[in-house]
């Protein structure tokens, strides 16, 4: 299921954890569906281009939506060195490249650090995903040097929300002041 316009649903999942301006998720995820197949294609089977033109069309779809988005930069959900050397990418971060490329927005790949290479999040729980999410990103200061008002979170799929929550308080407890917003490919639902 496609969902094309600022998505309340992915705002919701964050109220009382972190605050989010604005959430959009270009599809909703369940198992078994054909977002999951592309998730997979994506991460698994080396389709940049998949990651790259969803991208795009992540772009498209804020572009054309009633609300005036002003972010400042678009900051992908970082992969352990380690896991982004096995794999040779970060899907978050061509997502990023194709939603640049409509929206005309910077991609800083180096403000959020992923610090510890902790096991893969699909088949925990809702609190095991959180428990697995503490203290694993690191903020860099550089947050503070640039005249960022609001930034965007991007990541491929958005399932409890404890990824986006973690980076979102880092990012908060260096400067309280920026606006964050999330943008995914995919929200659980």
């Amino acid at each position: 299921m496609e969902n094309t316009t600022i998505d309340q649903k992915t705002k919701k999942l964050f109220w009382g954890r972190v605050p989010i301006e604005i959430g959009f998720s270009l599809l909703y995820f369940e198992k078994a569906n054909s977002t999951q197949k592309i998730l997979h294609a994506i991460k698994y089977q080396n389709r940049k281009d998949f990651a790259i033109e969803l991208g795009r069309k992540i772009g498209k779809a804020i572009k054309k939506s009633e609300i005036n988005i002003q972010i400042d930069a678009l900051i992908p959900v970082p992969l352990h060195v380690q896991k982004k050397f096995d794999r040779g990418y970060n899907q978050s971060e061509l997502l990023c490249k194709g939603i640049s490329a409509i929206l005309n927005i910077e991609t800083n790949k180096n403000l959020v650090l992923r610090k510890k290479n902790s096991r893969s999040q699909t088949k925990l729980n809702k609190f095991l995903r959180w428990e697995n999410a503490q203290n694993t990103y690191e903020v860099s200061k550089e947050i503070n040097a640039k005249n960022w008002k609001h930034i965007a979170i991007v990541d491929d799929v958005i399932t409890t929300g404890s990824t986006i929550e973690s980076i979102g308080k880092e990012i908060l407890s260096i400067n309280p002041s920026i606006k964050i917003s999330v943008i995914s490919l995919a929200l659980a639902i």
